[in-house]
C-alpha cells in the first residue's frame, strides 16, 4: 500500500487523470500562464540548482 500525506487511514488517493490535466490546462492559460520552451527554462533550471547548491559541490 501506498500511504499518501493528507489522507485519512484507509482512503484513496485520487489519480491526476488526463481530465484534471485539461482543467489545469485551461485554468493557467486563463491565467496567462504558457509553457516555456527549454531554451527559456534552461537559466531559471540552473538558477534553482545553484540556489542549493555549493559552488564547490
Amino acid at each position: 500500500m501506498l500511504l499518501w500525506n493528507g489522507l485519512p487511514p484507509g482512503q484513496e488517493a485520487l489519480a491526476f487523470s488526463d481530465a484534471h490535466v485539461g482543467d489545469v490546462l485551461r485554468q493557467a492559460a486563463k491565467a496567462g500562464l504558457k509553457p516555456r520552451s527549454d531554451a527559456e527554462l534552461l537559466p531559471v533550471l540552473i538558477g534553482l540548482v545553484a540556489s542549493k547548491t555549493p559552488v564547490g559541490a
